[in-house]
């Protein structure tokens, strides 16, 4: 089971102050971080613990665990950070990486190398091979340490011996230890006024589509643009006949542009309909009848069929004359 606590300035204030207490054995440090996390790592698992994480191991049950530290170019930062607190708290050597200041020495050497074959255009350098942008900003902190590692060991009047070896494996090699130190600050300077590829810090965006004025009455009518695109064939080929069929041109694009027209006129109003006449019928006189009759015929008034648009029903002759 591990217990991780995030590096963070005010937990590793904490931590140094916790270490140099004397009530060390009684305070459980993980009250006085702002944040612990519980990982428990299982038969066959392996866990990776980043730079600088304070972590404590509790092991329940016999166990057989492999596991060591290692030093890398993407945290050298971080890695000098803890380097130093550790030497602030007087450690004891087991609990401290070993011979950290002579593997900085040793990477630094390795490091202007790799930037002179690099500036030099050196086709030995792969791609894969060369420094990252993480890695050459962790070298500035390492050479002002390697530095001030330096000049307390001249004050002392002595020399490390690991510091000289490694200037002396740079090809060319180094006489001393500032010598290399200087020529690895100047690859830095020229690395640092090359231009460099920015990467964007915020995802690329689909353009925006602009909203488009809507027309006042003042302005001018502005031109249409219209698409016409040909019909496809409504019957699909058949098997046969679809490598022929896929042959064919596409349907071509037609793009007319034309002015808008005036607006279209209403349209005419119906004829006004002519007026329906009348049809009335009259029924004849029998034979043989005077005056008398006609008279009396003309006293009773005959009936009369009219027929009209529209009318539901029609009036039907009375007596005998709707036998005519």
């Amino acid at each position: 089971v591990f217990l991780l606590v995030p590096p963070s300035a005010a937990n590793l204030r904490a931590y140094e102050a916790w270490v140099k207490s004397e009530d060390q054995a009684e305070v459980f440090f993980g009250d006085r971080a702002d944040a612990v996390f519980k990982v428990t790592v299982r038969a066959g698992e392996t866990l990776l613990i980043p730079t600088a994480w304070i972590h404590a191991v509790y092991t329940p049950v016999d166990s057989l665990v492999f596991g060591g530290n290692y030093l890398h170019g993407m945290g050298a930062e971080a890695q000098l950070l803890i380097h130093k607190l550790e030497r602030r708290c007087r450690l004891h050597r087991k609990f401290q990486f070993p011979h950290f200041q002579s593997c900085v020495w040793f990477a630094l050497a390795a490091a202007l190398d790799n930037l002179r074959r690099g500036q030099a255009g050196s086709a030995d350098v792969d791609k894969a091979e060369r420094l990252g942008e993480w890695e050459v900003r962790g070298l500035l902190p390492l050479v002002e340490a390697a530095r001030d590692w330096a000049a307390k060991a001249a004050k002392r009047g002595t020399a490390d011996e690991h510091a000289r070896l490694a200037a002396l494996s740079c090809e060319p090699p180094c006489e001393t230890a500032e010598e290399l130190l200087d020529h690895l600050a100047g690859c830095l300077a020229v690395h640092e006024e090359a231009p460099q590829a920015q990467p964007s810090s915020s995802p690329a965006r689909s353009p925006q589509r602009k909203k488009r004025p809507r027309p006042t009455e003042g302005d001018e009518p502005s031109q249409r643009l219209k698409l016409k695109v040909g019909a496809r064939p409504s019957v699909a080929p058949s098997a046969a006949s679809f490598s022929s069929v896929s042959s064919a041109p596409a349907p071509k694009l037609k793009i007319s542009i034309r002015p808008p027209g005036p607006p279209p006129s209403p349209p005419p109003s119906p004829p006004a309909l002519a007026p329906v006449p009348k049809i009335s019928f009259r029924p004849p006189e029998p034979p043989g009848l005077g005056a008398s009759a006609s008279s009396s015929a003309e006293a009773e008034a005959a009936p009369r069929l009219v027929l009209k648009t529209g009318a539901t029903t029609a009036a039907s002759p009375k007596g005998s004359g709707h036998r005519s």
